[in-house]
């Protein structure tokens, strides 16, 4: 496990490859589904608070690590700077606001031209699983509410 934050850890790293497979809440914050990381083991990301924790596990075996395990680790977690025990709800989760700005526009152009390749053209993406990734997140996005945004500066 890992823990950075968000402006460290952008959902871009798992939006720009289009590795992005969804996320969903768990103890009031969010994990995204595992996908491979960049050194071929799997890794979850749950986005808490605005903190990103990476669960990594390394699969030596030739199936993949089950979902549950995932979520057991995520369920022994306790919150940052609280005393509750394992299992309390962790901080809602907090987003690069440009992260979530660039979502919105890639789908508006989605809705705009109605072709994912069209996007991806005038975008300047080299893949269409990108723009892809983008309206994920952003369904993702609507669907949890409004969430909380930070303005991450480099």
């Amino acid at each position: 496990m890992e823990s950075r934050d968000v402006c460290d850890r952008a959902v871009s790293d798992f939006l720009e490859p289009g590795r992005y497979r969804g996320m969903f809440e768990r103890r009031g914050a969010l994990l995204m589904r595992p996908v491979f990381n960049w050194d071929g083991y799997r890794e979850a990301v749950l986005i808490t608070g605005g903190q990103t924790v990476a669960v990594t596990v390394e699969d030596f075996s030739e199936e993949l690590t089950p979902l549950f395990e995932y979520l057991d680790v995520v369920d022994s977690l306790r919150p940052v700077g609280h005393d509750e025990l394992a299992g309390a709800n962790l901080e809602p989760p907090v987003f690069n606001r440009d992260e979530v700005r660039k979502a919105a526009g890639i789908t508006a152009s989605f809705e705009r031209l109605g072709s994912v390749s069209k996007v991806a053209r005038e975008r300047r993406f080299d893949d269409i699983r990108t723009v892809r990734a983008y309206l994920k997140f952003h369904q993702d996005i609507v669907r949890f509410g409004p969430v909380e945004t930070v303005r991450c500066e480099f």
